[in-house]
This record gives C-alpha cells, structure tokens and sequence, in this order.
C-alpha cells in the first residue's frame, strides 16, 4: 500500500507543478500583452492632434447633445462618462451589445454631422 501512496504523492505533486507552470505562463503572456498595449500619459499628451478635430465649443456640442434623444443621450454617457463597455450598458437596457453598439455609433454621426453643418 505505501508504494500505492507514493504513486498517488508523485502524481499529485507532477499535477500541481504543471498548474502553477501554465498559470504562470498565462500570467506572463497577459502582463506582456498589457504591456505591449500601454502607452504613458506623458506620451499622450505630446501628441499632435488635427486643429480641425477639436474646433468646437462646448457649447456648441452640448447644443448638439441634447437634440439627440433621450436614449442615445444615456448611452453616450454611460460609454464615454461612466467607461461602461457596450455588454454593461446592454444589460442595463436589457437589449444586445451590437444594439447598443449601433445606437452609439449612430448618435456620434449625427452629430458629427450636425456639427460639420453648424460649422459651414
């Protein structure tokens, strides 16, 4: 029976070390891939954006903003204020993450547009 139980220590401790082994490896492969994706503060703010990007008043946009109806509205500010991602907000609606998804994108080119019209 002890060399039964030796087996089963072995075999155990063979199992253990290959999970500590891949849940190592997984844990260096999402830092690396965090970090490759990471950009410093100090690296964003010395970017150079177009001056016709960012032309607008406040005002103007928040004119623009409230013509849009109420459901976009909440979705902007959920996705742009909040950081909520499209499934969060989908879920709080109870309707599908590419809903949600159209409906932003739909909101951002009307006012786009209206934006563009107002500048004319």
């Amino acid at each position: 029976m002890k060399e039964h139980e030796r087996i089963l220590k072995y075999q155990f401790d063979s199992y253990c070390k290959k999970v500590i082994k891949r849940t190592a490896c997984r844990l260096l492969k999402i830092n690396k891939n965090r970090l490759d994706h990471e950009q410093s503060i100090d690296s964003l703010i010395n970017i150079n954006y177009n001056s016709h990007s960012f032309n607008y008043d406040g005002e103007d946009l928040l004119e623009e903003l409230l013509k849009l109806d109420k459901c976009s509205i909440a979705i902007l500010i959920a996705y742009y204020v909040h950081g909520m991602t499209c499934a969060e907000i989908a879920e709080l609606m109870k309707t599908t993450p590419q809903r949600i998804s159209y409906l932003k994108n739909k909101a951002i080119g009307r006012l786009r547009i209206n934006l563009k019209e107002k500048e004319i």
